[in-house]
């Protein structure tokens, strides 16, 4: 069993990542900084968990490409998409330039990656694709005015692709968190959100939610 986390750090997919390694899961990790990601494995075998990383870029053409074809290759039983960008402007200095170099990240790189690999996924009858989303898509903060339509498109695009494996064993589904993960709001733990992951990639075909509103 493995998964596969894109976007990783040291908060929320950190978490994720120890909680299915401790379930049994081989657990790759992807960021672009290999340094940090060795350090990242480093704490994952500490732990008792094997893992490995892979180095992407996915804001580039070419390097998400390449990751999304060694995916295919050795395909993941759950990938989890955690990657984002933002800037801290609103409407009235925000460029649109700058929000669709957002939108590539939040949403363009989790479109390619659930139109590459959701065949794959087909092929094999069963798998969980699991999307961070957030509370912006919901109640958008107009001073991140990029996020907010990022996180407002990637909801849209989890809850269409759903519709397309409907009474299939492949899980699409996102997490939704309305709040500031790791803050002062004890709810927002990384370690009580992961768990999230895990009861979605957990749910049988009768059970599966698409959103889970956190």
């Amino acid at each position: 069993m493995k998964i596969t986390i894109i976007g990783s750090g040291p908060g929320l997919s950190r978490s994720i990542a120890h909680l299915f390694g401790e379930k049994g899961y081989a657990v790759t990790l992807v960021a672009r900084s290999e340094n940090k990601l060795q350090q990242e494995v480093e704490r994952l075998k500490n732990a008792g968990i094997k893992a490995d990383y892979s180095v992407s870029d996915i804001s580039d053409k070419a390097s998400y490409s390449q990751l999304l074809e060694r995916m295919k290759a050795d395909l993941p039983d759950v990938v989890v998409f955690n990657a984002f960008s933002y800037q801290q402007k609103g409407i009235a200095t925000e460029t649109w330039d700058d929000i669709k170099k957002q939108m590539d990240v939040n949403v363009g790189a989790a479109y390619i990656l659930t139109q590459v690999l959701l065949p794959e996924y087909s092929k094999k009858g069963k798998g969980s694709l699991l999307y961070t989303g957030g509370g912006l898509a919901l109640d958008p903060n107009p001073d991140v005015i990029g996020l907010d339509l990022s996180k407002a498109a990637l909801r849209n695009l989890v809850q269409a692709a759903a519709k397309t494996v409907e009474n299939t064993d492949i899980h699409i589904a996102t997490v939704t968190v309305v709040g500031y993960i790791g803050g002062e709001d004890p709810k927002y733990a990384p370690d009580l959100i992961a768990a999230e992951y895990w009861k979605l990639h957990s749910q049988t075909k009768d059970q599966f939610e698409v959103e889970i509103v956190y």
